[in-house]
């Protein structure tokens, strides 16, 4: 698993990324070195991209972007697209509907 620093007293938060492209990269080393989160899965329109990003980094799952917003594994989402290229997935998967996908 790909793990942040270690957090003392401090819950871990179990995360997804969607979207495998080069803000995912900056976002990764962020996660690894400065907050406590977990990153468990990942999801892509292009699933070969996700499948890549999750084998570098030891990650088991890999999903298509709605089946990974279903996860129970899951927490928490970053949703990391390029500007207008997943907007219309994420509207469709959604119903259009914005907020918290699931409380912690």
């Amino acid at each position: 698993m790909l793990e942040a620093k270690e957090c003392e007293d401090v819950k871990r938060i179990k995360a997804g990324i969607i979207s495998c492209g080069n803000t995912s990269s900056v976002y990764l080393k962020i996660l690894q070195t400065n907050l406590p989160f977990e990153v468990v899965t990942f999801g892509d329109l292009l699933n070969g991209r996700a499948k890549e990003r999750a084998n570098k980094l030891n990650v088991e799952n890999v999903y298509k972007v709605d089946e990974l917003l279903h996860q129970p594994e899951m927490e928490l989402a970053f949703y990391l697209p390029v500007p207008g290229s997943h907007a219309r997935q994420m509207c469709d998967t959604r119903g259009g509907q914005a907020g918290v996908m699931k409380q912690i």
